[in-house]
């Protein structure tokens, strides 16, 4: 849909970040199939985690010298309002960049008031009436290499950006508080010598299978 508009309205483009011509493993020539092209590069950037984490020597840990003890505690998710959904909907940066599929934040501002009360009921169904069930749309991050430096028609010479969509921002950000929250009356944050920052947690990869209710040992 933004592609007819943006052609209706003559917006430029961003330029496109993926090269026009990559060289494959193994092959002498480069190849300039955008298909192809892309399929490499997912395969470059799914793999060099794990490539690097095997080359790093795993550290030799000493047996613990006393038992650990832990308490019983439990987190609740509490449902989430309109006015949380469009108080976090207004912290978005309407500068960043959203998947080219998704509507741009500017827009999603424009009509927060509108928007929260659905956006409220979808999200306190993932964690209530559906717990467990997120959005399939809403998991898809939209990857773009960019350009490092070295030979352009180098997969190494890349990195990948994710974007991800707004409306998957709110719900993290949601999933968060709620998180940090917790933590911060459960360990006594500010007076505990481990200090946890407002980075330190990301939903909703760290969070796959929002329950109402989660209990731990």
């Amino acid at each position: 849909m933004w592609k007819i508009v943006n052609r209706l309205l003559s917006r430029k483009q961003t330029p496109h970040n993926a090269p026009a011509e990559l060289k494959l493993d193994g092959v002498a020539h480069c190849t300039t199939d955008p298909v192809t092209i892309a399929s490499n590069f997912n395969q470059f950037f799914a793999n060099i985690g794990a490539n690097m984490a095997s080359s790093i020597p795993q550290p030799v840990m000493p047996p613990p010298t006393s038992a650990y003890t832990t308490q019983p505690s439990s987190f609740f998710f509490f449902d989430t309002t309109p006015n949380e959904v469009e108080m976090y909907i207004s912290t978005l940066d309407s500068q960043k960049s959203a998947p080219s599929y998704e509507i741009p934040i500017k827009y999603i501002k424009t009509v927060k008031s509108i928007i929260s009360p659905m956006l409220s009921e979808i999200f306190n169904w993932c964690v209530g009436e559906y717990p467990g069930e997120y959005p399939d749309e809403l998991k898809i991050a939209e990857v773009i290499p960019i350009y490092r430096s070295g030979s352009q028609v180098e997969c190494t010479n890349y990195r990948p950006v994710s974007l991800l969509s707004p409306f998957a921002k709110i719900f993290e950000k949601i999933m968060y508080q709620r998180l940090y929250d917790y933590v911060e009356k459960k360990w006594n944050v500010n007076n505990s010598p481990v200090r946890f920052s407002m980075q330190s947690v990301h939903l909703p990869g760290s969070l796959r299978h929002p329950g109402k209710s989660v209990s731990r040992p």
